[in-house]
């Protein structure tokens, strides 16, 4: 309670300074949200509930009984954000803005609400060339292109959901092209059980991404990243860290037309649980030297969205699906650095409908269909085997008035 009323002081003071100090252009931005929601199933899910993933596998008890099969109610409207957004001064032809922007979803489960820092980060400008350093969306999020989900999760764990603290350099050589390149390090968002996997490797994540399209009606990105984390000592102890490296690629492409705008992407990469995606690590089961080996899990999902262009009703569809493809080589999986790697496989469908009180109000209804497939066991590479499935029905009334 105590931080939120700090943050909120910040933004009070934040107003006053704009009145004292004309060099720079304040604006307070943010949205109030409420959801109202059932499942009938347990299910995983992050943040208050807010960021949904897929139904939970069988969990019995001494009679037999499946614990999981029960379903949930929630009303809740943590996930609401304020920001503040700051454009000035522009000094030997440097623009200069900084934005910080935070919300109240960031407790456990059954907590009251916690806030938690989403974005805060300054950007350089000068003529074509710009520079971002601080916490915002890792290049796999890309805000001109995700999908526009009613719930707060936009498309998990089909689409990458994750903010990093980053240097990224970007360059416009023309109104059509965007090229970039970054630095990250994992804070917020980690890949399940590395604690300090960026900070023990001695290596940043890269990525290199490049946008196509501009304002056009046809837009399309490619991002390719790299990363090297270190296990934790808990799993291999040794003077000097084991590493693990893996890559990571995903593609992007929007279509707009005078009634809808169609979206769709595709990701494809090893341990990509810091994008709150299942998947993990495995070990290396014929290692070579004296040291352990280990390898990535590769996941890789497919995703689609249409939204209408409409003033007052607002209908979408979206549909994802993941599939869990293994290691490289035969491995053991290692349960303690993944996220539900026996998930084998996820598919979704979600028809949603909004309807706009003007520019700043909206009720919508969103449905979610999710089939979850829970291997019993492995293959030889890790890959999930005799799956079974269960089934999550989610039904969502949300609320949202932005300014």
């Amino acid at each position: 309670m105590k931080k939120s009323l700090f943050f909120l002081a910040i933004m009070f003071f934040s107003l006053g300074s704009k009145a004292q100090e004309k060099k720079f252009d304040i604006e307070i931005h943010g949205y109030v949200g409420v959801d109202v929601l059932n499942d009938s199933r347990a299910s995983r899910t992050a943040r208050l509930r807010h960021i949904y993933l897929y139904p939970l596998n069988r969990s019995l008890n001494q009679s037999g009984e499946d614990l999981n099969k029960r379903g949930e109610f929630d009303l809740d409207a943590a996930h609401s954000r304020l920001s503040v957004h700051v454009k000035g001064p522009t000094v030997k032809g440097i623009s200069t803005m900084a934005m910080i922007e935070g919300d109240f979803s960031g407790g456990p489960i059954g907590s009251d609400a916690v806030l938690q820092l989403r974005h805060a980060y300054m950007q350089f400008g000068y003529s074509d060339i710009a520079f971002t350093a601080g916490q915002t969306w890792h290049p796999f999020f890309i805000p001109e292109n995700f999908p526009q989900t009613l719930s707060a999760g936009a498309g998990v764990p089909f689409h990458p959901l994750s903010r990093n603290p980053q240097l990224r350099f970007t360059w416009k050589p023309n109104e059509k092209i965007e090229l970039s390149t970054a630095i990250i390090e994992q804070a917020l968002f980690r890949s399940s059980g590395f604690a300090k996997g960026t900070e023990e490797s001695g290596q940043p994540e890269l990525i290199f991404q490049v946008k196509a399209g501009g304002t056009g009606a046809v837009w399309a990105s490619f991002t390719a990243g790299f990363k090297k984390l270190a296990v934790p000592t808990t799993i291999a102890s040794y003077e000097t860290p084991v590493t693990i490296n893996s890559s990571h690629y995903s593609g992007s492409v929007r279509f707009k037309t005078k009634i809808a705008t169609i979206r769709s992407g595709i990701v494809y990469g090893g341990n990509l649980t810091e994008h709150v995606m299942p998947g993990g690590v495995g070990r290396v089961t014929a290692s070579s030297g004296p040291k352990p080996e280990f390898k990535p899990i590769i996941t890789q999902s497919l995703w689609f969205d249409i939204s209408s262009t409409g003033k007052t009703w607002d209908p979408g569809f979206f549909a994802g699906y993941l599939t869990n493809l293994g290691a490289s080589e035969n491995v053991t999986v290692v349960n303690e650095l993944g996220r539900d790697p026996q998930v084998g496989e996820v598919w979704a469908i979600s028809p949603r409908i909004r309807y706009l009180l003007g520019s700043h109000v909206w009720v919508g209804v969103e449905y979610l269909y999710t089939n979850a497939g829970w291997g019993t066991s492995y293959n030889a590479k890790g890959k999930p085997e005799n799956m079974d499935n269960f089934v999550n029905q989610r039904a969502m009334l949300s609320f949202r008035y932005t300014f």
